[in-house]
């Protein structure tokens, strides 16, 4: 059996031959830890971010294999990590909160892909506490932090809606705050395919400003404000804390408001290109959804945690898929089913049209555990998962719109600790020893190709009685090289490529496709 740790640079394919693999596991550093974010990283595995409230105390990366048992994982400094990227060339971004004096501020930290620290910013004024929910790798290289700072420190919690692009060096570019004087919140910013971004979260100043309404606001590349869009449904308190973009123009957003007079339901709603509400559904379940996903078959699914009302206590974490008119295809929730307190904060599909999930569970123990859940097509996690039903209402809502911009560029440097964080890792179900041959790329029925980036030749590790074919196909979907593959290790020349992200497509008795940079 070769040992394909040795290959330093490999881009390293953890595939199930048979089925689609499935777990739920814990990560304990015997403190209170948690997972706020994940990913599915280029060579299959997952990596995760979050923090750990033990010694050293502080944002916490996570990489495993794509059976979950840890590559490595690291403190990188910080007190949360709230986001991960990976960029085409395998470096990490990592984007948290750090702490300043007295207040947190934004911060960012790039990683290569050993998880070794290139270099880490914060990005605010060290007299008032920001807060960072999201962070993007833009077009150009660079990197889109968004969240909100509080102007009046000591004086009450009124926030503004705060935005700030850095280069890929993390060199402060520009940043914007949006304020109306009541609170604004940006929970996500991304950027958007027809150029710029979208930012989507909350607003107290403008609407019907009884309470708080979902807001999204448009900037173009250089931050310059395009449009606002305003809305909600009877006063309540309306937020939005993850959107995409439709394939055809315009924008799914998903978040939470308050339906019923004691009752927080989430949403999903369709926004045209001008921000203005196409429709608006809500669901029968509490409290707060996470992220929302636009699926590989066109459809979406959403990721939260929520209350149950019956025992008025426990968080449970679901993921309901939805077509794209907001009908619900299927539900299901997971946890211990009301008897330990579970979240769910991330949500990712995974490049087999399954799940990764992350968040925190009590498990076992006494104390809260980082926890990662990996779900097939279907939702389905081997063990503790079950079925939900979900009910949708249909609500008529109109948009307006509001907000004033003022720029903030304010920058500083920080040098961080970094030490490894040894994780006891458990599985509740599945995992290397129980779920067949994916994970640890030291199985034999492992794919390797590398190196990562290519230049010349490609070369590709793989069972010839599994895979008999390798195809690549450029950026706009045309194929460009075909080889069959007749011995356990293939070459591809790839000198006459242009330059850019191509897709390798393995094809046999099994079938996997991945992304390959060619430099």
């Amino acid at each position: 059996m070769k040992n394909f740790l040795t290959f330093t640079t490999a881009f390293v394919l953890c595939v199930s031959v048979f089925s689609q693999n499935t777990f739920q596991k814990t990560f304990d550093l015997n403190q209170d830890d948690e997972f706020l974010a994940c990913m599915q990283a280029a060579d299959g595995g997952f990596i995760m971010g979050g923090y750990s409230v033990g010694v050293p105390f502080g944002g916490i990366v996570v990489k495993t294999w794509n059976d979950g048992t840890v590559q490595w994982s690291k403190t990188v400094g910080g007190t949360r990590i709230t986001d991960v990227a990976e960029t085409p060339q395998g470096m990490i971004y990592v984007a948290g909160e750090n702490q300043i004096s007295s207040n947190t501020n934004f911060f960012l930290v790039k990683l290569n892909s050993a998880g070794t620290i290139i270099w880490s910013r914060t990005y605010g004024k060290t007299s008032e506490p920001d807060a960072l929910y999201s962070m993007a790798i833009c077009p150009d290289g660079g990197v889109i932090l968004s969240g909100s700072a509080d102007s009046t420190a000591g004086s009450g919690f009124l926030p503004m809606g705060y935005i700030v692009k850095v280069d890929s060096s993390g060199n402060h570019e520009w940043s914007r705050y949006m304020s109306g004087g009541n609170g604004e919140i940006f929970y996500v910013t991304k950027p958007v395919s027809s150029g710029g971004y979208l930012s989507c979260g909350y607003t107290g100043s403008f609407g019907s400003m009884v309470g708080t309404e979902a807001y999204a606001v448009r900037w173009d590349a250089n931050g310059n404000l395009l449009w606002t869009s305003v809305f909600g449904h009877n006063n309540r308190f309306d937020r939005i804390y993850d959107f995409v973009e439709k394939p055809n123009g315009g924008f799914f957003v998903t978040g939470k408001g308050l339906y019923t007079s004691t009752t927080d339901n989430l949403f999903l709603a369709s926004l045209d290109n001008a921000g203005q509400v196409v429709w608006h559904h809500n669901y029968s379940m509490y409290d707060d959804v996470q992220r929302l996903l636009l699926l590989q078959d066109g459809n979406l699914a959403m990721c939260g945690y929520n209350v149950d009302m019956n025992l008025g206590i426990y968080n449970q974490s679901y993921l309901i898929k939805t077509d794209t008119t907001g009908t619900v295809l299927w539900g299901k929730q997971y946890g211990a089913g009301g008897t330990i307190d579970d979240k769910l904060w991330c949500a990712t599909e995974t490049v087999d049209g399954g799940f990764l999930l992350a968040g925190s569970t009590y498990g076992t123990g006494v104390q809260r555990t980082c926890w990662l859940v990996r779900a097939d097509s279907s939702g389905g996690s081997t063990c503790r998962d079950s079925a939900l039903n979900v009910v949708r209402t249909n609500l008529v809502i109109a948009s307006t719109s509001g907000g004033t911009v003022s720029t903030a560029a304010y920058n500083s440097t920080v040098t961080n600790a970094q030490f490894n964080a040894n994780m006891t890792q458990q599985y509740f179900c599945g995992g290397p020893t129980t779920a067949g041959p994916f994970g640890n790329p030291q199985d034999d029925n492992a794919v390797a190709v590398y190196p990562v980036p290519a230049d010349d030749i490609l070369s590709i590790e793989a069972d010839p009685e599994y895979y008999d074919v390798a195809r690549i196909y450029s950026p706009d979907g045309r194929l460009v090289l075909v080889q069959k593959i007749t011995d356990r290790k293939t070459t591809i020349d790839i000198s006459k490529l242009t330059p850019g992200m191509y897709t390798l497509e393995l094809k046999g008795e099994a079938y996997i496709t991945s992304k390959i940079v060619v430099e």
